[in-house]
């Protein structure tokens, strides 16, 4: 007894554009693969491996000291990454982290995921910011009342300036303005 065998045609133009896809597709995967998934993780400053500059703290290890070598503006934003206020100001920091390439470095910190660099800090409510110059001395802006900022005092007598702080949201206008005064060069003249 003979079994009949069925045989369906394929339709050849659905096929056709099947293959590149699966290759553009596997081509990506083996990228992401081979990167190690660096690819889509938050780079430093647009691109940078170097993780001092990443925009997220991992590790809850801040090295303040290494920062500043860089010469660049620094503004260490600490929130929860929870709470709408804090995450408002966190997509702000995040797209001047975004523009500023080499200029100035933005840091975000979560205060419940890293306690100990949180402890570094004086800070009233959250969200939060820290603010350091260029040449790596506390900011203090011409008019401290203008951006609302406080100085935080510290040192063997307690009346150094350790470091300057803004509680709040702070707007990337006023940001920018501020790390202009920071000592941040304007992409010209880089």
């Amino acid at each position: 007894m003979k079994t009949k065998k069925t045989v369906k045609k394929t339709d050849k133009k659905s096929s056709n554009k099947t293959v590149p896809i699966i290759i553009i597709v596997a081509a990506v995967v083996l990228a992401g693969v081979i990167l190690g998934g660096k690819f889509w993780a938050d780079k430093p400053n647009g691109g940078s491996e170097n993780s001092d500059l990443a925009f997220q703290l991992t590790g809850d290890k801040l090295d303040i000291e290494k920062l500043k070598s860089y010469g660049l503006p620094i503004i260490i934003g600490i929130g929860q990454d929870w709470e709408p206020t804090c995450q408002q100001q966190r997509a702000i920091l995040k797209e001047l982290y975004s523009e500023l390439e080499g200029r100035a470095i933005i840091l975000s910190v979560d205060a419940e995921k890293n306690p100990k660099t949180t402890e570094l800090f004086t800070f009233p409510s959250l969200p939060a910011q820290n603010f350091i110059n260029a040449d790596g001395t506390p900011y203090k802006p011409l008019d401290a009342k203008k951006y609302n900022m406080y100085y935080v005092y510290g040192g063997p007598d307690g009346k150094e300036v350790t470091h300057t702080m803004h509680a709040g949201i702070m707007g990337k206008e006023v940001l920018m303005q501020v790390l202009k005064e920071m000592g941040m060069k304007n992409a010209a003249a880089d």
